[in-house]
């Protein structure tokens, strides 16, 4: 385990993403139809309105969008990608579980990190992962490989696991 002197040493404090450096921490506002009173669109299209410099938005929403609001939410994720927004896509699997509709599958993820617009995004996480350190690396390294196959963006990985188990995943 590393001990806080040296993590404090070998941090880092920004991140560049598509020319715009994002200083660490940082926040990303977070677009979701889940516990919301408006459509996941409309909040898209006020954060690019207001020119705001980073969001996350989920997969799952936009996957799920009705045909006329799908195609405004991609002019309007395009548009904010132009602008030098950073986005964001969540993998969609918080909005899947909570909204119970029909399953949300890996396929439908990979079909709109493959055509919606976004810098970055989070594996298709395993919501049951291994139990040991180990596989719970491999399955993460395994999932974002296979992601990054499918996306227009940069796939970062979700670590799910014990809590015992997480430092050693994470250094494995």
């Amino acid at each position: 385990m590393v001990e806080g002197d040296l993590m404090a040493e070998s941090r880092q404090f920004e991140l560049c993403v598509a020319q715009t450096v994002l200083h660490l921490p940082c926040f990303f506002p977070s677009v979701s139809s889940v516990k919301t009173n408006l459509l996941p669109l409309y909040y898209v299209e006020l954060l690019d309105a207001a020119a705001h410099p980073l969001f996350l938005v989920s997969a799952y929403d936009i996957a799920n969008s009705s045909a006329e609001h799908r195609l405004r939410m991609d002019a309007t994720l395009k548009s904010s990608v132009e602008r030098g927004t950073v986005i964001l896509m969540d993998s969609g699997n918080y909005e899947g579980f909570w909204k119970g509709g029909p399953a949300w599958v890996v396929d439908q993820f990979h079909e709109t990190a493959r055509t919606s617009e976004h810098h970055l995004c989070f594996c298709y996480d395993n919501q049951e992962p291994p139990d040991t350190a180990e596989a719970i690396a491999d399955d993460v390294i395994e999932r974002v490989l296979r992601d990054q196959e499918h996306t227009i963006g940069t796939v970062v990985p979700i670590v799910h696991g014990e809590t015992d188990l997480l430092a050693d995943a994470t250094n494995t």
